[in-house]
């Protein structure tokens, strides 16, 4: 038996709070969408596919189920269990669950948050296509667009730690691993724009709490 394609090792019921809960797709929970399951369940539909999960009760797919099962206060339900183990695999099916077929479809939003977990777990665009199942130019795109942001965040807090923390350039480009010289001129254009502007500190800090 399979689960969105993937091998399901046993069913079994299990306490809804014994589950692992994780947001390894998903930017962020569709509230408005487990209101809508939570209302169907409460009148009596019958969720046609079970959760599935990893054999220690790490959540693979079916956390906006999760929810509108919560908030029936459902004690007990019954999950499809994979031999799902390695965290890559557990967000590549994840992702690969929903995409393009599944009950939602993740958003450019959480493609972007997923490349970015499978970057942060030192995946190379090749890898990540693949387990995506992207084409390699999507993939790509994706990667490049997620490095370009980090790299932003990772450069302003570099700058912040030098005009505020004390640290040399050197020392906040080894510490936010930034090019040191991106940070020098990064500095040398946030100084100018001090020099003529009482307050560059304060807009300093505005940027980098916007970035």
């Amino acid at each position: 038996m399979k689960n969105h394609g993937i091998e399901v090792v046993r069913t079994q019921r299990i306490k809804l709070h014994d589950l692992k809960l994780n947001l390894f797709v998903r930017k962020q929970l569709d509230t408005d969408r487990a209101f809508l399951l939570a209302e169907l369940i409460e009148a009596g539909t019958k969720m046609t596919d079970n959760m599935l999960v990893t054999s220690d009760l790490v959540m693979v797919d079916g956390r906006t189920r999760w929810d509108a099962y919560d908030l029936n206060k459902v004690e007990e339900v019954d999950v499809d269990v994979c031999g799902l183990k390695d965290e890559v695999e557990i967000i590549a099916a994840a992702y690969r669950a929903n995409n393009p077929d599944g009950s939602k479809p993740p958003t450019a939003e959480d493609t972007d948050h997923t490349v970015e977990s499978l970057l942060e777990r030192k995946q190379s665009i090749k890898a990540i296509a693949e387990l995506l199942a992207l084409p390699m130019s999507v993939a790509r795109k994706y990667v490049n667009e997620v490095k370009s942001r980090l790299t932003r965040v990772k450069l302003m807090s570099a700058v912040d730690a030098v005009a505020r923390g004390g640290l040399t350039a050197v020392q906040s480009a080894e510490k936010f691993d930034v090019d040191v010289e991106k940070l020098k001129e990064q500095l040398s254009g946030t100084r100018k724009r001090q020099r003529g502007n009482k307050h560059g500190i304060d807009e300093l800090q505005r940027k980098i709490t916007f970035t």
